[in-house]
């Protein structure tokens, strides 16, 4: 089993760099990319430039290896692949195929994992409430659009804004709850968007210290 890796925060390179620092996101659901785009763009620090990769998204493997198709291109700064564990799902005992391998290989090569268990949902639901009970995909999402009140297919960044702080400490204690025994996929329920969170936004508001985040 793989554990998660620490997300570390972003340090411009003086003299060597532009003045912003470019965080390079693979998304494996729209879910995640309207997410990065209108909350995570929102409150990062003024120093970081972080862009979702277009035409990307499916399972961990898939993402993994588009980030390492960009290990080339200087101008990037930090890669992320956010996706699912997807356990238990339509089968109840199979997560996503060579999900570990898929983490392994991405922290072997420098890249970063933000891993939701069961799925991306439970991270959005930790922004209205507090959780620590096993979930499953179909329950995590259904509550999580009944929470946000979603009356189209598409996520509503503004029901967002002012509760990433609270996600964050929310994510944090999930992951002390499961120190031990924090792997995956037997890690649920927990997310690890809150280390994306620390390494973009400023450091008080990211650990919960303060409430909304930094608002653009």
């Amino acid at each position: 089993m793989a554990a998660r890796g620490r997300g570390r925060p972003l340090r411009r390179r003086e003299g060597t760099r532009p003045a912003k620092s470019t965080v390079l996101v693979f998304c494996e659901g729209q879910d995640e990319a309207d997410y990065i785009e209108g909350v995570c763009r929102r409150v990062a620090r003024a120093d970081v430039d972080i862009r979702v990769a277009e035409g990307v998204q499916g399972v961990p493997m898939t993402l993994v290896h588009a980030a390492l198709s960009t290990l080339g291109e200087s101008d990037i700064d930090q890669r992320w692949c956010v996706f699912d564990v997807e356990w238990p799902g339509n089968n109840p005992q199979q997560h996503h195929p060579r999900l570990t391998d898929a983490i392994a290989l991405a922290e072997k090569r420098g890249i970063r994992c933000a891993v939701s268990n069961p799925c991306f949902d439970l991270w959005l639901i930790l922004h209205f409430r507090g959780y620590t009970a096993f979930f499953d995909n179909d329950e995590a999402k259904r509550e999580g659009r009944a929470l946000e009140g979603r009356r189209g297919s598409r996520l509503d960044p503004a029901q967002y804004f002012d509760k990433v702080g609270t996600a964050v400490a929310r994510a944090k204690e999930l992951a002390r709850r499961h120190e031990g025994v924090n792997v995956i996929p037997e890690d649920n329920p927990s997310s690890g968007m809150y280390q994306l969170l620390e390494a973009i936004a400023d450091h008080g508001a990211a650990d919960g210290r303060v409430g909304p985040l930094n608002q653009r």
